[in-house]
């Protein structure tokens, strides 16, 4: 259950988020079939990982992350979370910039919710490829 605090700061991470949206398509690969997609908007932001291996030296991985409404990610008419291997992508100007979600170390799950009413999805992707528009 959520507190007016956190009533708060969901409304304005979403006033924030209605103002930086991007038109963006959402993919998910069929193997053996044509992929299924959808047209959603969302906002592109950034985070970076320290991640280190017992052992090992720290590596730093960024991770290209886009906030989508949970409520927006509605896959072939069944309302999912992101998965391994789906595909963001977002035009900018004359390029398709498509990103693909990927984990960033073995701890670090495929997405995170953005808000404590779990009601937006931060998604971490890898930048995978650029096509022309």
């Amino acid at each position: 259950m959520s507190n007016a605090f956190e009533r708060a700061l969901a409304v304005g991470l979403k006033g924030g988020l209605a103002l930086s949206r991007a038109a963006l398509t959402y993919t998910r690969p069929v193997p053996g079939d044509d992929p299924l997609t959808v047209s959603l908007t969302g906002t592109q932001g950034k985070k970076l990982f320290k991640i280190q291996e017992p052992g090992q030296v720290v590596v730093v991985v960024k991770s290209v992350d886009f906030l989508i409404a949970v409520a927006d990610l509605v896959v072939d008419d069944v309302a999912t979370e992101p998965a391994k291997y789906d595909e963001i992508a977002r035009v900018i100007g004359t390029k398709k910039r498509i990103y693909k979600v990927l984990p960033m170390g073995k701890e670090i799950p495929l997405f995170e919710y953005a808000d404590t009413g779990q009601t937006v999805y931060r998604i971490h992707t890898k930048f995978d490829r650029e096509e022309p528009v």
